[in-house]
């Protein structure tokens, strides 16, 4: 195989070990306290809510 081959291989390679490493140490992090729990849940259901809104518009656009 020729050199090039191998440097896009181990170049994605070296990106997926970074992705994983990167995931582990973000999910060892704390969640932080109540406060930041609460909000972080509000983003959370307004992201939701957004996104099912745009899901609704795609759909009927779509469709």
């Amino acid at each position: 195989m020729s050199l090039e081959l191998w440097l896009v291989i181990g170049a994605g390679i070296l990106a997926i070990l970074y992705g994983v490493v990167t995931v582990q140490q973000v999910m060892s992090l704390s969640a932080g306290n109540a406060r930041m729990k609460e909000i972080a849940a509000a983003i959370q259901e307004g992201a939701s809510a957004y996104l099912k809104r745009q899901y609704t518009t795609i759909t009927i656009a779509g469709v």
